[in-house]
C-alpha cells in the first residue's frame, strides 16, 4: 500500500461493527459477510491511506482524526449491507521498503542461492 507521497506501508486494522438485523441483511442479499466486511474494509483503508501523506497518517493517529476518516469511509461502504461501523482504527502501521529478487540475474552472475528450511 502506498501514501500519497508514495511512501510504502503496512497496516493492520481493527474494525468494530454490528448488524442490527441479520436475517433481513444476509436474506435480501445472501451475501458472504466474512468476505464482504474484509474486502470492502481493505478498499476504504486503501483509499484513506492513498489520499494522506506519511505525515499526516502519523499526526491522525496521533490525534484520533485518522480513526474517525477510516470509521466514516468504512461506515459508508458496510451501509448498504445493513452493516453498522462503530469503530475503523489502524492498529499497526509502519513504513517498509520493498526488495525485488532477481533471481535469473543471479544466477547468470554465478550467484549461489540457498533454500531455507523451517
Amino acid at each position: 500500500m502506498a501514501t500519497k507521497d508514495g511512501k510504502k506501508v503496512v497496516v493492520k486494522t481493527l474494525v468494530v461493527y454490528r448488524i442490527p438485523d441479520v436475517v433481513r441483511a444476509i436474506g435480501k442479499t445472501n451475501w458472504d459477510v466474512d468476505t464482504t466486511i474484509n474486502d470492502l474494509t481493505q478498499s476504504a483503508v486503501a483509499r484513506v491511506i492513498a489520499t494522506h501523506t506519511y505525515d499526516e497518517i502519523m499526526a491522525g493517529i496521533r490525534d484520533e482524526s485518522m480513526t474517525r476518516t477510516l470509521t466514516k469511509e468504512t461506515r459508508r461502504e458496510l451501509r448498504q449491507f445493513g452493516v453498522h461501523v462503530t469503530r475503523c482504527k489502524l492498529v499497526d502501521f509502519a513504513d517498509c521498503k520493498v526488495f525485488k529478487l532477481l533471481t535469473s540475474q543471479a544466477d547468470r552472475q554465478g550467484l549461489a542461492t540457498h533454500q531455507l528450511y523451517s
